[in-house]
């Protein structure tokens, strides 16, 4: 242990209990100002994620076609709304009791529905790069369908569960006696301390979750790649679409030269047929276009999710492989007051994930924020009209 610790410790063995719990206040009085850059972070994704992901849910669901990728969003925005609910309200009291939190059995769900969204996420996240994969690198090739996207969720379902269960097994009261004084705290259980199995569960999940990010990793690069080589291949398509049709014009006209008295007529037919062709060509290479442009789109927006899900995760899932082996690693922190802030926050780093998704949509996906616009318009339209009904019947 480091020394401050030690000391803390040692002040506290000639105190009676009472004494002991009235200083444990007052310690947990002295690091709030310590706890606000945290609370400030906690309070915005509550404020942010809960109604932001539920417009993501109304949006979606009332307002865009079936299709994967609305299934996909639909997912992730309900995964969301999970941990904003229940994992990040809790960890607001977690944050502020640091000694006397002792409801094992919430302790239990919290941690379990944080482990379950969290695993159900990356898990839906690694079934959208490979749709998109397919979309984009393999697109000749037979595409996920409907019924085989509700065979994902479900295998998903089923995976997150296993994943995460132990969580209901491992988590509950971790107590420590300070002066005679027996604290408690929402951490792995009394009986599992001292076993190698909180850290395997640790290890596990962290290792688990770098398997998922290399593949991700992987499958984003080759999507990119192939994004980047059909945009080159389209400018090439365009600029040398009217040369080919000027091409196509003249060779028409000097291959077929019709005989000397329909001369005048025929080449007035066959300016126009080829002017018509030329459209349709042109009307086929722009839908193509835009139908490439639009894929494109959602792809890179999705990668934008998961590039958030991994810069949210990796902070937290480094801290706490670091915190599981190495036991003196929390007390080495607590000792310099700024670390042990900036420990507070980023260990809190993946409940960012919960709240930024609706963000993303609405700067990256057009259709997405006019529909949001729309909303907001009928709803001021019905508060006004309210309004009006009210003053009326006041009147």
């Amino acid at each position: 242990m480091a020394p401050c610790t030690q000391d803390f410790l040692l002040n506290m063995e000639n105190m009676t209990l009472e004494q002991v719990k009235t200083r444990l206040d007052e310690i947990e009085t002295e690091e709030l100002p310590y706890k606000v850059p945290t609370f400030i972070f906690l309070a915005s994704l509550l404020i942010c994620g809960i109604p932001g992901n539920i417009i993501v849910c109304f949006v979606y669901k009332f307002n865009f076609p079936s299709g994967p990728s609305k299934s996909f969003i639909l997912g992730l925005a309900l995964f969301d709304l999970q941990v904003c609910f229940i994992g990040v309200p809790f960890e607001i009291v977690d944050l502020k009791t640091d000694y006397f939190l002792n409801i094992p059995w919430l302790c239990k769900i919290v941690r379990f529905s944080n482990t379950l969204a969290s695993a159900a996420s990356v898990l839906t996240l690694l079934v959208i790069a490979v749709y998109r994969y397919k979309k984009i690198c393999l697109p000749f090739k037979k595409q996920i369908t409907m019924k085989e996207v509700r065979y994902a969720f479900i295998g998903v379902g089923i995976s997150a569960l296993f994943i995460s269960w132990p969580a209901l097994v491992f988590y509950g009261n971790q107590t420590k006696t300070i002066g005679g004084y027996e604290t408690t705290d929402c951490s792995f259980d009394n009986v599992f301390m001292g076993t190698f199995y909180p850290q395997l569960y640790q290890v596990f999940l962290g290792v688990l979750c770098f398997i998922m990010i290399g593949i991700l990793v992987v499958l984003y690069t080759l999507i990119v790649i192939q994004i980047i080589r059909q945009k080159r291949r389209g400018r090439a398509l365009g600029s040398h679409s009217g040369t080919l049709g000027s091409r196509l014009d003249l060779t028409e006209d000097t291959k077929h030269k019709p005989p000397s008295g329909l001369r005048k007529g025929s080449k007035a037919l066959s300016a126009s047929t080829l002017s018509i062709g030329g459209e349709v060509r042109c009307a086929t290479l722009e839908r193509k276009q835009a139908k490439h442009v639009k894929r494109s789109q959602t792809t890179i927006m999705m990668l934008l999710v998961t590039l958030a899900f991994i810069v949210s995760y990796m902070p937290h899932v480094l801290l706490q492989m670091t915190r599981r082996l190495d036991s003196g690693f929390e007390a080495r922190v607590h000792c310099n007051k700024s670390a042990s802030a900036a420990y507070k926050l980023f260990l809190r780093s993946f409940f960012l994930n919960s709240a930024i998704n609706p963000i993303i949509y609405g700067f990256y996906n057009t259709r997405f924020r006019n529909e949001c616009k729309r909303l907001l318009v009928r709803l001021l339209h019905i508060r006004n009209a309210k309004v009006q009904v009210s003053t009326a019947s006041s009147d």
